[in-house]
């Protein structure tokens, strides 16, 4: 697709569905609360991408449908830049 904005809203219910089933998933393993009075801060890494949208029988749609993968979580996260320089990212 050309050039303009991604409309990174149109992502939101795909990471949220990663999001909630990391969390069902990993409770059992993440401490937070009284374990370290606080709570756990996390990394999550997506690629954005999309596929294909099923719109009945119709195999051959041209439509798309925005998907976000879950890469990696980082536990804690990087706080650096690639670049070193504080406004680059």
């Amino acid at each position: 697709v050309g050039g303009g904005d991604l409309p990174l809203g149109d992502y939101f219910p795909s990471i949220a569905a990663s999001v909630a089933t990391l969390a069902e998933k990993s409770a059992p393993y993440v401490q937070g609360g009284q374990a370290n009075n606080g709570f756990e801060y996390l990394g999550l890494d997506f690629v954005l991408s999309s596929v294909p949208e099923e719109e009945g029988n119709d195999a051959h749609s041209t439509r798309r449908k925005p998907v976000a993968y879950l890469l990696e979580v980082n536990a804690p996260p990087s706080q650096d830049t690639a670049t070193g320089l504080p406004h680059a990212e």
